[in-house]
């Protein structure tokens, strides 16, 4: 809706934060009383939206222009999966503009696109990361290092939980480099995270008012701790129904409640390809895949925000797992006559998947609306 900005908690505060920095009052959020400086989410998304406000500046007439900052980023997802991809099976072109295709028709990730909010910056730096470190087994340079160090950084400046993506490449710089290429990790993540951490801890923050001190950082003051043993009894609940939300986001995934019976084809395809995935070795995809559901299980939101990022990854183990059946199939050709049409056919998931996000989206983009801005999308 261009009369709309968003629905979550941050997209006011992202875009409030853009208008103060372009009017040159620093990183604040202007909107609440006294303009307290803004400690919870890092600057680099807000930071871009400003350059979104020095070219229209007129609020709400300039919510569409907001709003097309991710459609940018969007573009970008598309051609950095098909890069990934390649980086992965160099040989495979078509296949690779499907998995680009099926990233970007995701809905859980084209859904981002209503909003101001910084998940879809986000999954492209999560993309970047991956692209750096795939490849297989070859050599893992200095360069690609501090490259990843540079993209894990920045990601860390765009969302406090890229967490789990600092913690694989400091795993991955280990088993790659030894302690020295940790080093050069670890201190190419801190120039960009240091200063950041830095001023947060300098502000001082008025937190008599609860809501208050939500809208403008988070609590580490450490008074809600508690021995982990009682903390998880305390934290069960959260575990649990974030756990059943992500089985609930796999069907949405994949759009399965439009052809149930698609639905084991695709778990076990999913799951041959983590077993093909972890033969080859794939250490820093699987410590960030990991960390990251640890993440989201315990973390006391609903966890759809945190299972965008992981959205390519999962696709590409479906692909993975999909070429695995064609390989296994095509060496039985010789005593299969039909091997190798049984063998291509192992790639129609793809296709209905692809097809049933194009049934999704042609209805998401076609839902009678004067104010939508969808069309544009």
């Amino acid at each position: 809706n261009d009369k709309i900005l968003g629905l979550f908690h941050d997209d006011g505060v992202y875009t409030v934060v853009a208008k103060s920095l372009y009017q040159g009052d620093g990183y604040r959020i202007i909107s609440l009383p006294t303009a307290p400086p803004q400690t919870k989410y890092p600057f680099l998304y807000s930071y871009l939206l400003s350059w979104i406000w020095a070219f229209s500046p007129t609020f709400p007439q300039n919510i569409t222009a907001l709003k097309s900052l991710n459609i940018a980023i969007f573009v970008a997802i598309f051609f950095l999966s098909v890069t990934y991809y390649r980086r992965n099976f160099p040989a495979s072109n078509i296949a690779a503009i499907v998995f680009g295709l099926l990233v970007c028709t995701n809905p859980i990730l084209f859904t981002f696109t209503d909003y101001v909010v910084s998940d879809l910056l986000y999954v492209l730096l999560v993309l970047g990361a991956l692209t750096i470190c795939g490849g297989g087994n070859e050599a893992f340079s200095q360069s690609r290092t501090l490259t990843l160090a540079i993209v894990s950084g920045l990601a860390w400046m765009t969302r406090l939980a890229a967490a789990p993506l600092i913690f694989a490449g400091t795993v991955q710089s280990v088993i790659s480099q030894g302690l020295q290429g940790a080093a050069y990790f670890i201190g190419g993540v801190l120039l960009f995270i240091m200063p950041w951490l830095l001023w947060v801890s300098w502000q001082v923050h008025d937190v008599s008012d609860f809501l208050y001190a939500y809208y403008s950082g988070y609590d580490v003051s450490g008074s809600h701790g508690a021995p982990l043993g009682t903390w998880l009894v305390r934290h069960w609940p959260i575990i649990l129904g974030n756990a059943r939300y992500v089985l609930d986001l796999f069907d949405l995934l994949y759009l399965l409640p439009l052809l149930p019976s698609l639905g084991l084809v695709v778990a076990f395809l999913t799951i041959t390809g983590m077993i093909v995935s972890v033969r080859k070795q794939e250490l820093f995809a699987w410590c960030f895949f990991l960390s990251s559901v640890g993440l989201l299980l315990i973390w006391p939101f609903h966890p759809v925000r945190y299972v965008a990022p992981l959205v390519p990854l999962l696709i590409m183990f479906l692909f993975r797992g999909m070429h695995a059946v064609q390989c296994w199939m095509g060496s039985l050709r010789k005593d299969f006559a039909l091997g190798g049409l049984v063998a291509k056919m192992t790639w129609l998931p793809a296709l209905l998947i692809l097809l049933l996000n194009g049934v999704w989206l042609s209805g998401y983009l076609l839902v009678y609306n004067e104010q939508t801005t969808r069309g544009l999308y």
